[in-house]
């Protein structure tokens, strides 16, 4: 009996889930036409903390960095679909892949109910459409909707900014930024938990690979192959100790990727060397670092006709 109820409340709530949902879809479908970037940006950083850390669009002319911490490729997908949009004067994407960008730890922050999930639920509720909506309500349905009063909450004041017309792109969760930060600790216990972190389970088992990465990296690189927007992969400078530590099968499936798309452009940087200052910690630049960095990688795209 206790079973048979539950499943009634389960229906129930997931009906709710249905109902709400065209209504919140199209509340965003009519404010993201406010996520206008300045008319001078042609070039998008995309990605997760390690680019976010490593590329300062103020050094790189015309540019502008808009990633996420733990930003998953599942959420990259629609996050560039709803700026391109609006957005045709963007005419280069350059995005981080990192041996990391693989792992199976991205999983937890689609398909997992924990405070990762709800984080990326917050962030990311405006660039949802139906695809994205229905993949989440299967893989994680009772994640969707516990976060139905955050979702809610989000609508109302995004729509509010957009009646009052005081909406601007920078007013959207999704958009990031350079995160423009000195500090450094390169201790060894912050490179061991940042290893167990990204590759291990709490078990502190190897947690594998993810597919669920990998089948949205693919979508993103099919979806600007049609746009004709130029692409660009960045593996950015890692810590030799963070380096010498990455599992051999995360840096195998990296490789696979790039040998798999011999037309589009894969720079690997993980071997560029800075002093110790200049790491924010093992796996990220710090500001120190990262002008050094963006001039460089500036310089490089600039040399093979990417940029101008």
């Amino acid at each position: 009996m206790k079973r048979f109820v539950f499943k009634v409340i389960l229906f129930l709530i997931l009906m709710l889930a249905f109902l709400t949902a065209p209504v919140m879809l199209a509340i965003f479908n009519n404010t993201i036409e406010q996520v206008k970037l300045p008319s001078h940006v042609q070039t998008l950083f995309v990605g997760d903390s390690h680019p976010q850390c490593a590329l300062n669009d103020k050094l790189f002319p015309n540019s502008l960095n808009i990633c996420r911490s733990a930003e998953s490729y599942v959420y990259t997908y629609y996050k560039l679909k709803a700026i391109l949009r609006v957005n045709p004067q963007i005419k280069t994407i350059i995005i981080g892949l990192s041996y990391h960008s693989v792992g199976g730890k991205y999983d937890y922050t689609v398909k997992k109910n924990n405070l990762q999930f709800k984080t990326m639920c917050y962030r990311y509720l405006p660039v949802y459409d139906s695809d994205l909506l229905f993949y989440l309500l299967r893989v994680n349905p009772v994640g969707v909707v516990q976060n139905l009063p955050a979702f809610t909450k989000k609508s109302t004041a995004l729509l509010s900014k957009d009646i009052l017309n005081r909406l601007k792109y920078r007013d959207f969760p999704f958009i990031g930024s350079f995160y423009d930060d000195t500090h450094s600790n390169l201790s060894d216990s912050v490179i061991t938990w940042t290893i167990s972190r990204q590759y291990h389970d709490e078990q502190g088992q190897y947690i594998g690979i993810s597919e669920m990465q990998k089948q949205y990296l693919f979508k993103i690189i099919r979806y600007l192959e049609e746009k004709q927007i130029a692409l660009v992969f960045v593996n950015t400078p890692v810590n030799e100790k963070y380096l010498s530590k990455v599992p051999e099968n995360n840096i195998t499936v990296y490789n696979d990727i790039v040998n798999r798309y011999p037309n589009i452009l894969f720079l690997n940087h993980t071997h560029l060397t800075y002093p110790d200052n200049y790491w924010r910690d093992g796996e990220h630049l710090n500001s120190l670092s990262a002008a050094l960095y963006t001039q460089y990688l500036y310089e490089q795209l600039k040399a093979e006709g990417v940029v101008e």
